[in-house]
């Protein structure tokens, strides 16, 4: 019930805070929602206890489905380049198995996403673009099957998004439809057991509402 309230405020909190930049400096503001595959990189191949290798396994790792939303701020530097941050909640998570064994994790996990890129439109006449940029994300809750590891996991994550979209017209706002990849670079495990290193990864597909 605790992590609910914290991940309720803390979008709340963020919502907020991008609507009043937005009145105040933003020359587009923007609603966002998405669909997103994720998994894990782990390392090493081995399961390790009390420090010890104790023998090499082979892990089938698998991607689990989730859910983003939030809003984002575009500011525009000259007609083929802007600025966008945005301010998701993003879900996350990965299934990993061991081959030979009966060893199954199944990792769901959910931050605060705050992704901030550069836009770059190749052509003023064409609607598609490129984006790049790093994400900065508060680890809201981490559970191993269904169990909190949420203390054992880092508080912070961070990374780099990459990607491309096309802008549509329709009447008096536009739509954005986006695909990114975010590549996690922080080890974000504070536990060595079972695994000693996880990092994320996430395709995600979105739909962005510029008013």
């Amino acid at each position: 019930m605790k992590n609910k309230t914290k991940v309720v405020l803390i979008v709340l909190s963020l919502s907020v805070f991008t609507m009043i930049v937005s009145t105040a400096y933003a020359q587009e503001f923007k609603f966002i929602q998405g669909f997103n595959l994720s998994s894990y990189s782990t390392e090493p191949d081995q399961i390790v206890i009390l420090g010890i290798p104790t023998r090499v396994y082979d892990y089938e790792i698998n991607s689990v489905s989730g859910l983003l939303m939030g809003a984002g701020l575009e500011f525009n530097l000259s007609k083929n380049i802007a600025i966008e941050i945005d301010a998701l909640y993003f879900q996350k998570g990965s299934n990993i198995k061991e081959v030979h064994e009966v060893f199954i994790w199944n990792y769901d996990l959910s931050v605060a996403s705050i992704p901030i890129l550069i836009k770059i439109k190749p052509l003023s006449s064409l609607s598609a673009y490129f984006l790049g940029g790093g994400e900065l994300s508060i680890i809201l809750t981490h559970k191993q099957n269904g169990i909190s590891i949420t203390d054992g996991t880092e508080t912070f994550d961070y990374g780099l998004v990459m990607g491309g979209g096309i802008e549509i017209k329709i009447k008096n706002n536009i739509v954005c439809l986006e695909g990114r990849y975010h590549l996690g670079l922080r080890n974000i495990t504070e536990r060595r057991w079972p695994l000693e290193s996880i990092k994320t990864k996430a395709i995600v597909l979105l739909l962005g509402i510029k008013i």
